[in-house]
């Protein structure tokens, strides 16, 4: 009878294969090294990404300790949407490893993206065309003579109601000056 100690306990002139430690690992096939041939892989062993069963437990690289963070990217802005968070080795197809994506259907829209006039969240923060690149000056034009106060003056991607995008006028109440 074996008893899996690595010596030739049937006399057989050998100990059977499964009682040699062939990688050196300090483990054998009957004392359970999933991987004779690999000196990564045997029981206790720590689990990481290197496509090998490192510690024989669940397969290769199941619950690695140096598992990353991934999230798809639908629209290529390599940002992906926090919804799809999933952790491994491998990144699933279309993943990243940024979050934080406000609109993943939009290419432009992504944390710290450049703000513009479109009536979007270009960088994510909960603040539709807030402090766009592309704002423009508006004056207040009480008298609808084309010309607005500038004591009136606002920026904004879009003009408030009765505003004009020039300014200087002196006398907003009279139409001819």
């Amino acid at each position: 009878t074996e008893l899996c100690d690595g010596f030739d306990n049937d006399c057989s002139g050998a100990p059977n294969a499964d009682e040699v430690d062939a990688d050196g690992d300090g483990f054998m096939v009957c004392a359970g090294d999933c991987d004779d041939t690999q000196p990564k892989a045997h029981p206790g062993r720590e689990e990481v990404c290197d496509g090998i069963d490192n510690d024989c437990e669940n397969g290769a690289d199941v619950d690695a300790v140096d598992e990353q963070t991934w999230y798809i990217d639908v629209d290529g802005d390599r940002w992906g949407d926090d919804a799809t968070e999933a952790t491994g080795c491998n990144p699933p197809g279309n993943a990243v490893g940024l979050g934080g994506d406000c609109d993943d259907n939009n290419p432009i829209a992504y944390p710290n993206a450049v703000e513009v006039c479109d009536n979007a969240d270009n960088d994510c923060d909960n603040d539709v065309d807030g402090g766009a690149i592309d704002e423009e000056t508006w004056y207040t034009d009480r008298d609808d003579d084309g010309w607005g106060n500038d004591a009136t003056e606002t920026t904004g991607c879009f003009p408030p109601a009765s505003s004009v995008d020039r300014g200087g006028d002196c006398d907003d109440v009279n139409p001819v000056v």
